[in-house]
């Protein structure tokens, strides 16, 4: 299960303004599911999950890494498994792994296709090979806040040739970049010291 980071003062001030946005996201979530005869009202999307194959207690363990990533970074969660960003944050998603799996798969039904990263996409890892949560981001001169700190992660820059991702500190400093698409890193990256990505 991947860590999460300590929110820094900066992220703790975004997440009191995302907080709200949060706890509506997961309630719009709890109603569809009880109008839909989901049943568990604590677990949103809680049909989506039983139909990826979670029992109760696995769709609940899953809501709650879910709701400890919103509390972290804000977001609207848009699926069982993933969490939606603005474009003021990047935009992009998250997407967890399910449990029992390697890779991260988007149980949103409108989920862009494109195996490990679509096109025009830089895509962060907590784990090697391309396993772990997800980060995706395309927007440029955005930051996008990486929440987790696992030290063997990977990434994959498959945006338009040649452009290069910027790799921010906790100031936003600039402390390494990407090769230029088409790139990858299957494993060693060291998620610690990188917070923020801006894609291109």
């Amino acid at each position: 299960m991947t860590a999460p980071r300590p929110a820094s003062h900066r992220a703790l001030l975004r997440a009191s303004v995302a907080a709200a946005t949060a706890l509506l996201g997961i309630t719009v979530g709890m109603s569809s599911a009880s109008a839909s005869g989901a049943g568990a009202t604590d677990v949103p999307f809680a049909a989506q999950a039983k139909q990826a194959g979670l029992n109760a207690t696995q769709a609940k363990a899953l809501q709650t890494r879910v709701n400890g990533y919103l509390a972290q970074t804000g977001g609207t969660q848009t699926a069982a498994n993933e969490i939606t960003y603005s474009p003021a944050a990047g935009g992009g998603t998250l997407t967890l792994t399910l449990p029992g799996e390697k890779k991260a798969r988007s149980l949103n039904p409108t989920a862009t296709l494109g195996g490990d990263c679509a096109y025009y996409w830089f895509c962060a890892f907590a784990e090697s090979g391309y396993n772990g949560d997800s980060r995706k981001a395309e927007k440029c001169n955005t930051n996008t806040f990486i929440p987790w700190t696992t030290t063997n992660g990977s990434w994959i820059n498959n945006q338009t040739a040649g452009t290069r991702a910027k790799f921010k500190n906790s100031g936003y400093g600039i402390i390494g970049y990407s090769a230029g698409a088409y790139a990858a890193q299957s494993y060693g990256v060291n998620w610690t010291s990188v917070y923020y990505i801006d894609p291109c």
